[in-house]
């Protein structure tokens, strides 16, 4: 029956969204007690604790990434994506999210390269979905990359009307790594 289908869907939906909104809460208050002990708010902290503490920091912001993930697919689910664009400086949104997972990047000694112009236009967009995007791409990057790889980001002003001589209105951004990359068969997809 498809309305029986169409329910059980809709249950599933809202189930996942439920647990991504309860597992963000925890996992938000983990990271701000980390920031306080590793900022020394309760004592002086040794380097190696430090070490750890950023362990603890970057592995509970990829998992916030990930539950986001989850909440952006059962939205998804849910209907139309919204979208909020406004003025978005892709440089900022970047530089965070290659800040994310710059440790991760660290354990693997893996080369993080980034290239960006100091005048980047802002652009117009939607600041977490594209955060998000950032995040999906890097988080691929470092995941499929061998110890020792490299990772380059760069971005640049695109002007998809260059005789019009009106400003750049887009910004291309390269996520580019040593990894093994995607199988022909699968590009595609």
């Amino acid at each position: 029956d498809v309305t029986l289908e169409h329910q059980a869907e809709r249950a599933r939906s809202q189930f996942v969204s439920t647990i991504s909104h309860e597992l963000r809460t925890p996992m938000t208050s983990i990271k701000g007690y980390t920031d306080l002990l590793a900022a020394g708010a309760v004592g002086s902290v040794s380097p190696q604790q430090r070490r750890f503490l950023e362990i603890v920091r970057t592995n509970t912001e990829r998992m916030i990434g990930l539950v986001n993930n989850l909440i952006a697919v059962s939205e998804m689910d849910q209907g139309p994506l919204q979208i909020e664009p406004q003025p978005v400086s892709m440089a900022e949104v970047i530089a965070e999210a290659v800040q994310a997972i710059r440790g991760q990047a660290g354990e693997r000694r893996l080369d993080l390269v980034v290239n960006l112009p100091p005048d980047l236009n802002p652009v117009l967009g939607d600041r977490s979905r594209l955060r998000q995007i950032m995040d999906n791409l890097l988080d691929n990057a470092w995941r499929y990359t061998p110890a020792n790889g490299r990772i380059t980001v760069w971005a640049a002003a695109a002007n998809l009307d260059e005789k019009s001589g009106l400003p750049p209105r887009c910004v291309v951004v390269n996520v580019r790594d040593t990894g093994v990359g995607v199988a022909p068969e699968d590009q595609d997809k």
